[in-house]
């Protein structure tokens, strides 16, 4: 009953109304796009905590693809205690798929904490003599614990092998990895990890394992990235000094150094626009509140002397107040999930996490709290004798 009567204040100011659901939104929108900045650089930062950061190098060197023809960046790769990066592609008969592998060295498979939606990291299962453990992009064409044969180029013989994959683990779709593939002057998150593109990369799903695996090691091809691990200081200073007469060589540190700074020149950028869209918006729900109680306190006091409490008109305003948070709802949801759909949280380098959800929720009941305090001190002083006789 209430929202009834709510909605009828609502209907008689109708454009303005409106255009709060609009401000309102866009308020909600705003703030969410800053948490999501902050959440997606925070979820890379999680995988690569499991790396010593003062002690692991990361570079990035075409050389690398071709290192047989340069022997002083053959012995540092064999003399380092380096692991490429890898990749090959693959092929599900049964299905009629291409799998694009990705695959990493023992270190860097064990350092790495790519959240999973569903099973175990590959290198933390147990593993069959004849079996491959992996991990898949979500596919519902497989299913975690099962076992599958997938075919596998053989670059010596020219040949397609066939090689039993068991599935210990998904990741989400969203979930950005590290290919090995992309390189900056200056490396950060952004630029290390990457989005799994079927289309791009010519596979419909993506499987990543361990390179090391005696099974597939003969099948991969060398990416332009590595993985460096030193035990020291010295050694660090030694391989940077080294690998940098062949390509970019960053330390994990640093990597950690340039995603911060690059994550507070966004949030500074967007930020002080979320705050103040925000309030532009508190305080216009706040002022259309008042201008509302004002104009239909000859309607409370009517209701009054009919039989009608005085908090129960208190409530006809909050009821107002949600068509307001019902239209501005049913916008950011219809947003959410359009954007979920065409993957533009993703590219945009948005991650939505429950604290999305949280601040939110936050919003609409800052704006309700303070709505119901404003309607409630105007209306409580009110006599309704009196306001009919100002009328």
């Amino acid at each position: 009953m209430y929202l009834k009567f709510g909605f009828g204040i609502f209907s008689k100011n109708l454009i303005a109304n409106i255009i709060l659901i609009i401000q309102l939104t866009c308020s909600i929108i705003t703030l969410n796009i800053t948490l999501g900045l902050y959440n997606n650089v925070y979820s890379k930062l999680d995988v690569l905590s499991g790396f010593d950061r003062n002690n692991t190098l990361y570079g990035f060197s075409e050389n690398i693809i071709n290192s047989e023809e340069n022997s002083d960046l053959t012995d540092l790769l064999n003399n380092a205690d380096s692991e490429p990066i890898k990749y090959c592609y693959m092929s599900d008969t049964e299905n009629g798929s291409y799998i694009y592998g990705c695959a990493y060295g023992k270190n860097t498979s064990n350092a790495l904490k790519i959240p999973l939606t569903e099973g175990n990291w590959y290198s933390d299962s147990e593993k069959d003599s004849d079996t491959v453990n992996a991990v898949v992009m979500n596919n519902s064409r497989y299913s975690v614990g099962n076992v599958y044969d997938i075919g596998m180029y053989d670059l010596n013989s020219g040949e397609t092998k066939t090689v039993k994959f068991k599935i210990t683990g998904k990741i989400d779709k969203n979930t950005a990895v590290i290919f090995g593939v992309t390189t900056s002057n200056l490396i950060n998150s952004k630029v290390l990890f990457s989005n799994f593109n079927g289309e791009d990369i010519g596979a419909d799903t993506l499987f990543l394992f361990d390179s090391e695996d005696s099974n597939i090691s003969e099948f991969l091809s060398c990416t332009p990235s590595l993985f460096i691990y030193a035990d020291n200081e010295t050694e660090v200073q030694k391989y940077a000094g080294q690998f940098n007469k062949f390509g970019n060589i960053f330390t994990m540190q640093e990597i950690y150094d340039n995603t911060l700074n690059g994550m507070k020149s966004e949030l500074h950028s967007v930020f002080p626009i979320a705050i103040s869209v925000l309030l532009i918006g508190i305080i216009g729900i706040q002022c259309l509140i008042v201008l509302n109680t004002t104009k239909n306190k000859k309607m409370f006091s009517i209701y009054f002397i009919c039989g009608m409490k005085w908090r129960d008109c208190i409530k006809i305003c909050l009821g107002h107040i949600m068509c307001i948070f019902i239209g501005a709802l049913f916008l950011v949801l219809t947003i959410y999930f359009v954007a979920d759909f065409t993957n533009t949280f993703s590219a945009v380098n948005i991650m939505i996490c429950s604290n999305n959800f949280l601040a939110t929720t936050g919003i609409f009941a800052l704006v309700f709290i303070i709505s119901f305090l404003t309607t409630r001190l105007m209306l409580s002083n009110s006599s309704p004798v009196k306001c009919l006789k100002n009328e």
